[in-house]
């Protein structure tokens, strides 16, 4: 199969027309971007170990990044001394910028937004996102931040914690003509006593598919109370699944084949929730082969987790957003609007298989499946055991009896550092008592080369039920300065007297090279793919794209133009132009995007696509407008995302912007409006998420994952345009708290504003009212001119004077301000008299010494003298 030489001609002259523009654009030194060569000082967020240290200065060009702050950035980031002493030199050299490596709109793609840490402990890696402003930083594992255990190692509880109702919620709906999925969810969290919470989530789905009636769903998932004892077991009562037997709450039980589905009653087992765990090990990928580019709907049963819009070749999805756990994802699969094929993998978020000690969990009770129609509320009775082999190496058992029928799973894995390569291995076998078998292998090598490995097998009695192969393999390789990724894929499935009953195979390899000149990034891509199935295809694909970022105004815009020629067996084949635009602007931890894109293909064949996006500290929000228009036909696709967090304590009612968090920290700052301020007041900071500027009298609900330790941090509003100079009364150090789920820390914050009064007062004949006493505060008397510098906590709209027993009123009107400085000119002063003064100033200690010591003072406003 080849491309045909008239398309490689057109093709030849599209790259010459889009390089001829680019290159107008990309002069040595474009009008009003000189300053991109010499460099410009931004304001950048700084991660490391997937912590934030919130917004930094550093001086950025064309070639680097370097901080102007390293050893305060270190110290934020939570290292310890010596990482601080060991990386400080690093880090105060100019790192080099590596934005090719970066993910555009934060769309993950193989390779992407990761750099293998660095063998040098005194040295550091770095790439710089410019679409999100973020400097990432990828310094040697052994300078992996721990937090400080107890002298038992398991963390104590925060004593300052609050119990309180924390609930998180989203809104997500996907659909393109007829059909569509609505789904809201709700996850909530209830402090009880010192050591027990209730917890619980709800489910509301409504699905409308093609030549189906549409269905409506609502169910509680889970809805149980867990008290833990003496922080190393705990018991649990209500309803449950296996979710958090695969996590810090429950264990690391991360069964992918025994039946564990959700029932009603009681388990007790050990508890890693206070143990000082090391980094999230991550997620089991989700790897997706795509031909073309498509719209992926990704599910947990009824519930829509996440929608991605992904060009064509190997993706591995961003899961950072799924619920921790081991579960199956199902993945619905839209092609120009239409569904093509669904597919089913094992999902799986565990813990490093070399924490130490024994872990066992008992539970029993009776099933209660997810369709009520399939619920035959059968006795259920399992068990599980782990054991450590080694220090990273474990084994797990598991047994379960539901009705008459018994299964063991038997599970070993280990996590391993080779070298430069970080290796995780799983292997697992299930056996039952009703004829299923199955297997699982689970292979992960992740560093300069990434190996993803994932295959299962299943047969059931007579292959009446579960009798599937499934197979996942992906890999990344850099090549002469590029990527070179290659996937596979294969399902089967039997069906009695016959195989497979279904199949289907596919396989990509691409190859992309990313290059800068200039201001411009050229990306190139060369992929080929061939699946079978009830669809089967082959093809090749080539494209190039031409993209530039750029600054100005606190914004940032994006544009890229591009052209791909593909040739496939059906018939297929073409050159294809994209346009793409997009634009995000950040501030004060609130970001807003808008991306727009459209492709078109022999003026017939047209794709465009809407997208907006916003997070605020109270929520965030993402909606997605497809259209695909075709020669005889059209389709429309949307989707829709919100989520958001409150908590209800004994203070009140909070909102929060971060789901996904069962835990909190509750701001609330003092009203500073009674001094006539009302601007942004403090900085906060909790956990790894971005900095909030927090104004006079707002309250701020900031969640965080509970039985984990975090960073909060309270300090001054800096870079905000104030008429007061404003600063935190009561800072104090950053906390460390340990929170339970169900708990609150309150903060609240004072602040106190001084507003600074620059001028010179003079009496109504003119003269300068030198060495007068000005009775508002406590400030230095007026010079010989009459001038003054005053500072006081609260707006004045009158300064109040007295000079050799004259008590003078001058009213004050600002006409310039520079930085937080009044200015207020030349100030005529007129008499006053003493029952005149305001209560607030007469009545002051000070004031009235002041009063009783001066000369007797004209009750009408008239004194002696010139």
């Amino acid at each position: 199969m080849r491309i045909p030489a008239p398309a490689l001609v057109r093709l030849a002259v599209a790259l010459v027309l889009v390089l001829a523009c680019v290159a107008v654009q990309a002069s040595p030194v474009p009008a009003g971007f000189e300053d991109l060569v010499s460099g410009q000082r931004e304001r950048v967020e700084v991660r490391a170990f997937g912590r934030s240290a919130g917004l930094w200065p550093a001086w950025v060009t064309l070639e680097h990044v370097q901080l102007e702050q390293p050893a305060q950035v270190l110290a934020a980031l939570g290292m310890t001394t010596s990482a601080q002493q060991a990386l400080l030199p690093a880090l105060s050299l100019p790192l080099p910028r590596n934005s090719h490596l970066a993910c555009v709109h934060g769309q993950p793609q193989p390779g992407c937004g990761w750099r293998p840490p660095s063998e040098d402990p005194t040295h550091m890696h770095a790439i710089f996102d410019e679409g999100n402003g973020a400097l990432l930083l990828f310094p040697a594992l052994r300078w992996l931040p721990r937090a400080s255990p107890g002298a038992d190692g398991l963390h104590a509880p925060s004593e300052h914690a609050e119990n309180a109702l924390l609930h998180q919620q989203t809104l997500a709906l996907s659909g393109s003509g007829s059909q569509y999925a609505l789904n809201a969810h709700g996850n909530a969290t209830l402090g009880v006593l010192r050591a027990g919470h209730v917890g619980g989530n709800w489910n509301y789905a409504r699905h409308a598919w093609p030549g189906q009636r549409a269905r409506t769903h609502f169910q509680f998932d889970d809805l149980y109370y867990r008290h833990d004892l003496a922080r190393r077991h705990y018991l649990q009562v209500g309803r449950m699944d296996r979710r958090n037997l695969a996590s810090t709450q429950g264990g690391q039980f991360g069964f992918g084949m025994l039946p564990l589905d959700r029932f009603d009653g009681v388990r007790a087992g050990t508890t890693q929730a206070y143990v000082d765990a090391g980094a999230d090990t991550g997620a089991v990928p989700l790897t997706v082969l795509l031909s073309r580019q498509a719209r992926v709907d990704a599910y947990d049963g009824e519930r829509l987790l996440q929608t991605f819009y992904l060009p064509a070749g190997v993706t591995d999805l961003d899961t950072r957003r799924f619920p921790p756990g081991s579960y199956d994802v199902t993945l619905r699969i839209h092609e120009d609007g239409r569904l093509l094929r669904t597919e089913t993998l094992p999902f799986a978020r565990t813990q490093d298989w070399g924490e130490p000690g024994v872990q066992w969990f008992v539970q029993g009770g009776r099933s209660r499946a997810r369709d009520v129609r399939l619920d035959a509320g059968n006795s259920v009775l399992q068990a599980g055991l782990r054991m450590p082999l080694a220090r990273q190496l474990g084994l797990s058992l598991g047994v379960a009896r539901v009705a008459e029928a018994s299964h063991a799973e038997l599970r070993t894995g280990v996590r391993h550092r080779l070298g430069r390569h970080d290796l995780h291995a799983e292997v697992g076998a299930l056996v039952g008592s009703d004829g299923r078998r199955g297997s699982q292998q689970q292979l992960s090598v992740r560093n300069t080369v990434s190996w993803n490995l994932y295959r299962q097998r299943l047969r059931g009695s007579r292959c009446r039920v579960d009798c599937a192969d499934s197979l996942t393999a992906s890999l990344t390789v850099p090549l002469s300065g590029g990527s070179l990724y290659l996937g596979h894929s294969r399902r089967r499935t039997l069906v009695p007297g016959r195989w497979p009953g279904g199949s289907a195979r596919s396989l990509q390899a691409a190859y992309g090279l990313t290059r800068q000149w200039r201001s411009v990034s050229i990306g190139t891509r060369l992929g080929a793919w061939r699946q079978t199935g009830s669809i089967s295809d082959q093809g090749l694909q080539l494209s190039v794209t031409l993209s530039r970022l750029q600054h100005a105004a606190g914004a940032s815009q994006l544009r890229r133009i591009g052209v791909e020629a593909r040739r496939t067996q059906s018939g297929d084949a073409g050159q294809r132009l994209l346009l793409a635009h997009s634009w995000r602007r950040e501030q004060d931890a609130t970001a807003r995007e808008v991306a727009t894109e459209v492709s078109v293909q022999d003026a017939a064949d047209v794709d465009a696509l809407l997208a907006l996006r916003t997070a605020t500290p109270l929520g965030q929000t993402s909606a997605v407008l497809s259209h695909h228009r075709q020669a005889h036909a059209s389709e429309t696709g949307y989707s829709l995302s919100h989520g958001s967090a409150l908590a209800l304590s004994p203070r009140g009612l909070f909102w929060g912007g971060a789901p996904g968090a069962d835990a909190g920290v509750a701001v609330s700052v003092d009203d500073a409006a009674a001094s006539g301020f009302d601007g942004a007041a403090a900085e906060v900071k909790a956990g790894a998420s971005r900095r909030q500027v927090l104004r006079s009298g707002q309250r701020r609900l900031l969640p965080l994952s509970g039985y984990q330790r975090h960073q909060v941090e309270v300090q001054d509003a800096h870079g905000h345009a104030h008429d007061a100079s404003v600063r935190v009364a009561h800072p104090g150090p950053a906390q460390q708290p340990f929170l339970l789920p169900g708990r609150l820390i309150a903060l609240p914050v004072g602040v106190e504003a001084t507003f600074t009064y620059i001028g010179s007062a003079v009496d109504k004949a003119g003269a300068a009212l030198a060495g007068a006493r000005i009775l508002n505060a406590a400030v230095p008397r007026l010079g010989a001119d009459g001038g003054f510098i005053a500072e006081f906590p609260q707006r004045e709209a009158v300064l109040y004077l007295l000079q050799a027993g004259r008590l003078l009123h001058c009213p004050l009107q600002v006409r310039e301000q520079r930085s937080v400085v009044l200015l207020v000119g030349q100030v005529a002063c007129t008499p006053l008299a003493r029952d005149a003064l305001p209560a607030r100033i007469a009545l002051q200690p000070r004031v009235q010494l002041l009063l009783e010591d001066a000369a007797p003072i004209a009750q009408e406003g008239q004194w002696s003298g010139p």
